[in-house]
């Protein structure tokens, strides 16, 4: 007992006594005996207070005051103090200090009014409770505490958010610290007299916007008073449009070179058909002029002489159907070309290309032609896609090797293969390898893959290679048999 060997009638007597309200409250957390001061306090007649639970004594801006304190007392049974304001049953707000002694009987309540000093403290009572009525229904957490970071007051946002802060340290309740923060935001505060801004993001993912004002208290004592908004759906919509504005940036970018990029196709193209048209008169003529040539051979007396010029004539046609081929490609790429499909035998289309192509002895050849029927292809374009693979993997072999040439069918596809073993496509080409004017060989002008990539798009193809570098290439070309399928054109009839 508070008093010992002193019956229940005598204890209640010396508490009636006392100037300050006293309440005590039994291990159960009932009321076992209050005085008359205590009563005057809260508003509550005497005799009803006796036997109340501790949790419905007195209500006010914070639920359950005395509650909190009679449990932190009798877990640790060590005294406490706290200060609160409460309502009265006539709607007065007052502002209490309680100092709570754990006892045998449970825990012993002294309290006293402060709202009784002086008129200074007068006045922040009633700040206090404006700002407790304030800041409760407003939608964002509040709360008030001193330059050593210990909370004072604390809305209810800033409960339902973090729990009861019951005099603990700020970085405490909000980061789960056990020291102070490094570059405190209310430290700068209080230093620079201005608000201060800050964000921070708790362990449970949520992000903050809080507001640091500097005040001071009645004893001229710095405080820091903090405001702060969960912004977490804010920064997820700007996150996202964030990533929707760099995605959009990025389409621009690939949007602003492909009209680059088709610009500059288009010149080529330009240039290309101007170029082409140009040199095939004289390259028409230079031809004639080598047929002339050809029949006055045999008017040259002197053998040795004659052989000369004829090698000289022979290496001359060589060249002369070499640019041939480049000013083909020209007119071909710079063209707006408009296939006529009929249906062919690819096996013979690919048969006359070879013989066309008039591939040298010192390679030999390989053919592998299996389940190939007809295909829907423009007879003239598809003879130049494959003499222009075939040319490239000649050209690929100077030293000579193996030319391996497949063609088979499977469902609506027709699968064709130009495979070398020459020296390969450098890796730096292999990005471009179909772009017109790219090329990994020291002569030729780089269209003959580009007017093969024109080609097979035109019929709704597909066109690849692969390439290491010394060990040859294999382009592969799939070209859809039927164009009604295809989407491309219709077969000419």
């Amino acid at each position: 007992m508070v008093f010992p060997n002193v019956p229940p009638e005598v204890r209640d007597s010396i508490l009636e006594a006392l100037a300050n309200g006293a309440l005590l409250v039994d291990t159960e957390g009932r009321v076992i005996s209050a005085n008359s001061a205590f009563s005057r306090l809260v508003g509550l007649p005497r005799d009803g207070l006796v036997g109340m639970r501790s949790e419905d004594v007195v209500q006010g801006i914070e639920k359950h005051p005395l509650h909190a304190q009679y449990k932190k007392v009798m877990e640790s049974k060590i005294p406490a103090a706290s200060t609160f304001v409460i309502r009265l049953p006539k709607g007065e707000m007052r502002l209490l200090e309680s100092k709570a002694f754990p006892v045998p009987e449970g825990v012993l309540f002294v309290v006293s009014c402060l709202s009784d000093q002086s008129s200074s403290d007068e006045r922040l009572i009633t700040r206090l409770q404006r700002m407790s009525m304030l800041f409760d229904f407003i939608p964002a957490y509040v709360y008030l505490h001193a330059s050593d970071g210990t909370i004072r007051f604390a809305n209810r946002s800033f409960k339902e958010l973090f729990g009861e802060p019951q005099g603990r340290r700020c970085w405490e309740v909000l980061k789960g610290r056990q020291r102070v923060c490094e570059n405190c935001t209310s430290v700068l505060a209080i230093r620079s007299g201005k608000c201060v801004q800050s964000e921070w993001s708790s362990s449970d993912g949520h992000t903050y916007i809080s507001f640091h004002y500097p005040l001071t208290d009645v004893d001229g004592l710095p405080l820091s008073l903090i405001v702060g908004v969960d912004i977490t759906a804010h920064k997820k919509i700007e996150r996202a449009l964030k990533s929707d504005a760099e995605r959009l940036e990025g389409l621009l970018e690939d949007r602003d070179r492909e009209l680059k990029a088709k610009e500059r196709l288009a010149a080529i193209g330009e240039t290309a058909l101007m170029v082409g048209h140009d040199l095939r008169n004289p390259l028409q003529s230079m031809m004639n002029v080598s047929f002339l040539l050809n029949d006055c051979l045999n008017d040259i007396p002197k053998p040795e002489m004659r052989e000369l010029a004829s090698a000289s004539l022979r290496r001359l046609k060589r060249n002369i159907v070499y640019m041939d081929k480049i000013v083909g490609d020209l007119s071909y790429y710079g063209s707006p070309l408009k296939p006529s499909f009929t249906s062919e035998d690819i096996t013979a289309l690919l048969n006359e290309v070879i013989h066309d192509c008039a591939v040298p002895r010192y390679i030999k050849l390989a053919k592998h032609f299996e389940n190939v029927g007809k295909i829907d292809v423009d007879a003239l374009l598809a003879k130049r896609l494959f003499m222009n693979l075939v040319s490239n993997a000649v050209q690929a072999m100077p030293e000579g090797g193996l030319l391996s040439i497949s063609a088979s069918s499977s469902g609506d596809t027709t699968r064709v293969e130009v495979k070398d073993n020459g020296v390969g496509i450098p890796k730096k080409v292999m990005d471009q390898l179909f772009s017109p004017l790219i090329t990994g060989r020291p002569k030729g002008m780089g269209m003959g893959l580009a007017v093969a990539k024109k080609i097979v798009d035109m019929h709704g193809g597909k066109i690849s290679a692969i390439s290491t570098p010394g060990a040859g290439a294999t382009f592969i070309v799939e070209l859809p048999n039927n164009q009604k399928n295809a989407g491309v054109a219709e077969p000419a009839s």
